[in-house]
């Protein structure tokens, strides 16, 4: 595989290799595409670190339909939690070739438990249509949205996709509308619409050190609920998310939290490149 980083930066950590030469890394994603797959163009892994621990892993791949104009991003998380049970997170994220969701899958499995949250947009009406269903359950509800929105997800692998939504500027901060759902393993509120604000922290690409490399990436500072934090006088800041961010696809190289939580990348493979 073919590490996306060439040139004079260091590259990206490409997926290693056993000694037949099948990569150690390797995820099968189990997809039903309904029809001709998709080409793959990539695929790559997040480590969840927090305390210098690593709690969480993401696997992820990205594919491009030529014919629909479409990208697909499938994303499988698993962490251990508390009880010693495996948490596992399934996501599968369609955006159009404007990076406007399209249809947004999130699976949750949690020992007996198993939660499925669907979005679906309807572009000519502007709304999303949202599906919460559990083994005792199913709710269905919507939200009218703008025509540029983003939803957000579990993975790493999609949260800045709204970055390439629209034109962005550098001079200042940039605005963008998101989708939120409250409902963890039951059903207790509708969909939130939140805002977010995106600034460049950088005026050139730098160097940022991930897992012992260095990678070439933009830096942006995210800052959450931007509006709320305005109107409310005397409010605790706004959480910020530091974000570090690759040429390809938006998809972070890392993500650092106010807390200490860190999203690494753990490799990237370009596979257009190879």
């Amino acid at each position: 595989m073919a590490a996306i980083e060439k040139g004079k930066s260091k590259e990206v950590p490409a997926a290693a290799k056993n000694a037949k030469g099948k990569n150690t890394d390797d995820f099968e994603f189990d997809i039903d595409w309904g029809g001709a797959k998709p080409k793959k163009i990539y695929r790559g892994s997040f480590l969840y670190i927090k305390n210098n621990a690593t709690y969480c892993e993401e696997h992820f791949e990205v594919y491009k339909d030529k014919k629909e104009l479409t990208l697909n991003f499938i994303s499988s998380i698993m962490s251990r939690v508390s009880t010693g049970e495996f948490l596992k997170l399934m996501v599968d994220y369609k955006v159009s070739k404007d990076y406007v969701p399209l249809k947004v899958s999130v699976k949750k499995d949690l020992g007996s438990e198993k939660v499925e949250e669907i979005y679906l947009y309807d572009s000519k009406k502007n709304v999303v249509n949202y599906t919460f269903k559990n083994k005792r359950s199913k709710h269905r509800s919507q939200i009218n949205t703008s025509p540029r929105f983003h939803i957000f997800t579990p993975a790493a692998c999609t949260s800045m996709l709204f970055f390439l939504s629209k034109k962005f500027d550098a001079t200042s901060k940039n605005i963008y509308s998101v989708i939120s759902s409250p409902n963890q393993w039951e059903y207790e509120h509708e969909l939130k619409i939140r805002t977010v604000a995106l600034e460049r922290v950088s005026l050139t690409t730098e160097a940022v050190n991930v897992n012992g490399t260095d990678l070439q990436a933009i830096h942006y500072r995210l800052t959450e609920d931007v509006k709320n934090q305005e109107e409310e006088e005397g409010s605790p800041p706004a959480p910020t998310i530091q974000v570090y961010l690759s040429r390809h696809q938006a998809i972070p190289y890392s993500l650092v939290s106010d807390d200490g939580t860190t999203i690494n990348i753990k490799f990237l493979n370009n596979l257009e490149e190879e």
